[in-house]
């Protein structure tokens, strides 16, 4: 039962203290100055001071904060974190993160297109897959491109195999990209391929028996192909005798008809050329022996032989 004899007990302060208290605020608030710039006088005056409108001057302030731009930008958690993508099919991507890691859970062959960053050393690397991927820009000349350690500069990588990635990290302009895995190689064109083993021609060769070499008598034999690239073509003209000549014989290499070396002697002789084709160039190389006024009274057969070899540029 509530005992209703129970009575609340309270503090009791003397005035003194209150007053003490009274002038200690007086002069926190005093201290600073009002709407009109000076001090208040009295505590009217500070009562009226905290319901008046802020002055100039005197009003709660805002953070100016810039225009984002690509070097001074606000920050969200997606961004300062990592940006993880899984497509089943080709995609075009949009790096948003400092870092975005890219797994193609690709059912075929397929496509991941990147395009620019939105800020420099920004870093993408996507990986290949159980069928191949083509890592490619948004464009196909200009900027941006994919810059390898190398210098060489591509528009495409294609990475075969979970064990294959590319890294790219955004300058500004291109991605500065390197790789595990193969070797890239630049879009072939007519002066910049990649070389195959099929580009390799030779030793292209031909002979011919001349049998008892007449007086005045020009005597040939040649080999021809089309260049499959830009290249070098390396000729050589082999004249072969019975015994020695009673006259000279001149012998010769040309290259489409052009002479590139030539000798004059009654010794059996070799002649060699090197000349630059561009690709799908008709070559016809030919060794060329040439008697004078007077039969060398030996045997003899003409041989010539030629290389291909392809050259990185033309």
């Amino acid at each position: 039962m509530a005992d209703i004899n129970f009575v609340d007990q309270v503090t009791v302060v003397p005035a003194a203290w209150l007053q003490d208290v009274d002038d200690v605020v007086y002069r926190m608030l005093g201290a600073s100055a009002g709407p009109g710039g000076s001090a208040p006088a009295s505590r009217s005056e500070i009562v009226a001071n905290l319901g008046a409108a802020p002055a100039a001057g005197n009003a709660a302030q805002t953070f100016a904060v810039a225009n984002a731009a690509a070097t001074n930008q606000a920050v969200n958690w997606g961004q300062a974190g990592t940006q993880l993508l899984i497509p089943a099919t080709s995609s075009t991507i949009t790096p948003v993160a400092f870092n975005t890691l890219v797994f193609p859970n690709f059912s075929s062959a397929g496509t991941i297109t990147v395009n620019p960053g939105a800020v420099s050393c920004q870093r993408v690397r996507v990986y290949g897959g159980a069928y191949p991927v083509t890592v490619q820009t948004n464009v196909t000349s200009g900027s941006p491109y994919l810059f390898f350690p190398d210098a060489g500069q591509s528009y495409t990588w294609v990475g075969n195999g979970f064990n294959q990635f590319i890294d790219m990290v955004w300058d500004g302009a291109n991605w500065r990209c390197t790789t595990a895995g193969q070797t890239v190689v630049a879009t072939a064109t007519a002066s910049n391929q990649a070389v195959n083993l099929g580009q390799f021609l030779g030793p292209l060769t031909n002979g011919v028996i001349l049998g008892m070499l007449a007086a005045s008598t020009t005597y040939t034999c040649s080999v021809s192909f089309t260049a499959p690239s830009a290249g070098y073509v390396w000729g050589q003209s082999r004249l072969i005798l019975s015994s020695t000549a009673t006259s000279g014989i001149q012998n010769s290499l040309l290259i489409n008809g052009t002479q590139y070396q030539s000798d004059s002697t009654a010794m059996p002789m070799t002649e060699c050329g090197v000349v630059q084709v561009s690709q799908g160039q008709s070559v016809t190389v030919t060794a060329e022996a040439i008697t004078g006024s007077t039969a060398p009274g030996v045997g003899a057969s003409l041989h010539v032989d030629a290389i291909f070899i392809p050259a990185l540029q033309n």
